[in-house]
């Protein structure tokens, strides 16, 4: 079980509720028609491929696809356009967290990695099937990186999770073009002032702005907000927090252009947005959520250039199909139904989707 399939368990175990039950996924059936699907124009000085990409954990016959990617525009059952996989990928467990470079570049979190300490793998821009990767980046106190992202420039963050002491989670960011180890101009936020507290979420950043998701039973769950120049034990420039934020086990995080806020949530299977400058004790402006959604234990979501909603669901492994890439229009709200739909699990091997921890767009 993954992190946040075992701290689901934990929390459900304390406060119960429908959606910890694990008995009822979504039923893909009636997929979108791929006509309502917008399609993605290339640009024309960058041949690589425009994808969604999910970690994995699909086995086939020669090896476990660790990570995949589709097309912007997929919708029904569709094979990956890409996929990494293999033992030269140096990963000790399925990655929680992936992060895709402006350039093209993917970050897997390694964990213990070939290195033999916990790491941070890059592989290069193209980089397709088993494949050693091309950067390694190891530093002291790195545990487990578990959420991961790429600023514009090509910075990369770390959110990191280590032993469940007060301000033993940290967020490094490596910059950007630095080689393997620990570069020296690493950048590491990290202490009691920080409140990064309980379990990690996901990671993002927008316009100099790092947003990082805290999960804890003991204290409100939250999202952090960091200037990008943080370094050391730094305060957050705004939390948002508390009863009204509906948050109970937030996971991954994106932004919009106009600076809104998006958190999946694992327990209530719903996508909460937030104002641009929202801190506090603050109710999202919207929230999609609803038996239309087809949304299962959601656990990554990102943002496309033209504001489409995309979301990875996972079933955990348990006995339901949620394994999925749910598409939503950009103003979706309430029980809005997808417009597009990669479904997965056993269901719909084509897809090649199993137990997806998390979600990364290139574009």
């Amino acid at each position: 079980m993954n992190r946040i399939g075992a701290f689901s368990a934990a929390l459900c175990a304390l406060v119960g509720g429908a959606a910890c039950s694990g008995s009822q996924a979504p039923q893909l059936t009636g997929l979108p028609s791929t006509s309502t699907v917008p399609k993605v124009k290339l640009e024309a000085k960058n041949k690589m491929k425009r994808l969604v990409y999910i970690t994995d954990i699909w086995g086939t016959s020669a090896q476990t696809i660790d990570v995949a990617g589709y097309p912007l525009s997929a919708n029904g059952p569709t094979s990956p356009s890409n996929t990494l996989g293999g033992d030269k990928l140096g990963m000790e467990f399925e990655s929680e967290g992936i992060a895709v470079s402006p350039q093209g570049a993917i970050a897997l979190d390694g964990q213990d990695g070939p290195s033999g300490s916990a790491a941070v793998n890059v592989y290069a821009p193209g980089a397709s099937g088993n494949v050693a990767p091309s950067t390694i980046y190891a530093c002291a106190g790195l545990g487990e990186p578990l959420a991961l992202t790429y600023d514009a420039s090509g910075n990369l963050y770390a959110m990191n999770f280590n032993l469940p002491r007060a301000g033993s989670n940290s967020i490094f960011v490596f910059p950007s073009g630095s080689s393997s180890g620990c570069p020296a101009n690493t950048q590491t936020i990290f202490g009691n002032n920080t409140r990064l507290f309980g379990n990690p979420g996901g990671i993002a950043v927008y316009r100099k702005k790092i947003y990082a998701v805290m999960v804890s039973t003991g204290t409100a769950s939250a999202i952090l907000e960091f200037p990008t120049s943080s370094n050391g034990n730094v305060t957050p420039t705004r939390r948002i927090t508390g009863s009204k934020t509906t948050l109970q086990i937030p996971d991954g995080i994106a932004v919009n252009g106009t600076g809104e806020i998006f958190v999946v949530d694992n327990y209530s299977y719903s996508v909460d947005v937030f104002a641009p400058g929202a801190h506090g004790n603050a109710a999202p402006i919207r929230v999609i959520h609803g038996a239309h959604t087809q949304l299962y234990d959601p656990v990554g979501v990102g943002i496309s250039k033209d504001g489409r909603i995309f979301v990875v669901n996972s079933s955990f492994n348990s006995n339901v199909n949620g394994d999925s890439i749910t598409v939503y229009a950009a103003n979706a709200s309430g029980d809005a139904a997808p417009i597009a739909v990669i479904p997965g699990g056993h269901d719909y091997p084509k897809s090649e989707i199993g137990n997806p921890t998390a979600l990364a767009i290139y574009q």
